[in-house]
């Protein structure tokens, strides 16, 4: 997973990691590109990323995506409950067919938000991320990312490495 602030070199670095894992890749967008140059290589999936990811990801070929935060904010606006769609997330992660590159937006290492709804959509983003914080019953439980280091320098660091399966 590479994560990091605005401009900071995440999407750069996530594709030369896709790029180096497998010979196939495919470009999963939380957006919508509408691009005719990403036709055949982009699949655009702004709210059901679990399923997408459970669909694409196979033997030979890595699936990117991009980006963790903008699902969460799809979720959100949509009505979703977000904390099933992290869980199903998770499980889904943990048994993937194949390689995934995932990119997220570093929203917990600058100041809290002052409003309700940018709080806890730091709180969301923060329980995404694999080793992020758990979200249990409303409350959040420390997490703990596979290596400590890499995790340490992602608020260090524009970009980091965390991974789910070491």
């Amino acid at each position: 997973m590479a994560i990091g602030g605005a401009r900071s070199g995440k999407s750069r670095y996530a594709l030369g990691l896709a790029e180096a894992t497998a010979p196939e890749r495919l470009y999963l967008a939380a957006a919508e590109a509408g691009a005719a140059e990403m036709a055949g290589r982009t699949r655009e999936e702004p709210l059901e990323l679990a399923a997408a990811l459970r669909a694409e990801a196979r033997p030979g070929r890595v699936v990117l995506v991009d980006c963790l935060t903008l699902w969460l904010a799809n979720l959100t606006r949509a009505g979703r409950d977000v904390e099933a769609q992290i869980s199903e997330l998770t499980k889904v992660l943990s048994d993937l067919g194949g390689p995934a590159v995932l990119i997220a937006n570093e929203v917990g290492a600058g100041v809290v938000p002052a409003i309700p709804l940018g709080r806890a959509f730091s709180r969301l983003a923060g329980a995404a991320r694999p080793g992020g914080r758990r979200l249990r019953r409303g409350r959040r439980r420390g997490g703990r990312p596979a290596d400590p280091a890499q995790a340490g320098a992602a608020a260090r660091h524009p970009v980091a490495l965390i991974r789910q399966n070491a």
